[in-house]
């Protein structure tokens, strides 16, 4: 079945547009990139959903065109590993899951997938040229980081994340900032947080 790249624009759009309604921090940035006149779509790097199950969470992205990203590999921290499927065109989709062993203790996205299901983005990622201005700049929009930036400069891969959105209590959605270069195709900062992506 060939699906069209229309309608998976709109199946992604749709993710986007409910994730942006529930995370201040994202819509600042996408209002301030529309005000500019390039908007979110040409910064996106990647969508992020936590799961109970990969392979299964994956099926939907399948049937719309994605495949598994086997040069990458099956990524593993701690407590969670993730798998990355992609279709030309279309930003990445990052899956990530706790580890079903005792690996896996403590991890916190079964809790995350509990109370907010697998149905929703986790969190997107935009890439910007520079790391250190863009927080500088997103921190005059009203936006606070929760960590400093994981990975040292002129490294291949950077990541700073805003606070997360909190929903009755817990963090829900959060947007990640990362600096990518010299086509460099991988997630994980070594540095990055072991609680998930």
């Amino acid at each position: 079945m060939d699906v069209t790249n229309q309608h998976v624009d709109n199946v992604i759009q749709n993710y986007i547009e409910r994730y942006l309604a529930g995370n201040a921090a994202a819509r600042s940035v996408r209002d301030a990139l529309v005000a500019l006149g390039v908007g979110l779509r040409p910064v996106l790097d990647h969508l992020s959903i936590r799961t109970l199950d990969v392979q299964e969470r994956a099926l939907e992205f399948e049937a719309l065109g994605f495949t598994y990203d086997s040069n990458l590999g099956v990524m593993e921290r701690d407590s969670w590993w993730a798998k990355v499927y992609r279709r030309a065109g279309f930003p990445p989709i990052y899956i990530d899951q706790a580890f079903t062993d005792a690996r896996g203790t403590g991890c916190p996205i079964p809790q995350w997938v509990a109370r907010f299901t697998d149905g929703t983005l986790h969190h997107i990622a935009i890439n910007v040229d520079n790391l250190e201005l863009a927080v500088e700049q997103f921190s005059a929009l009203g936006l606070k980081f929760s960590d400093g930036i994981m990975g040292e400069p002129g490294a291949p891969f950077r990541q700073i994340y805003a606070e997360p959105e909190i929903v009755d209590g817990e963090p829900f959605t959060t947007l990640e900032i990362i600096e990518r270069r010299w086509g460099y195709t991988g997630f994980l900062s070594p540095t990055a947080p072991a609680g998930g992506e």
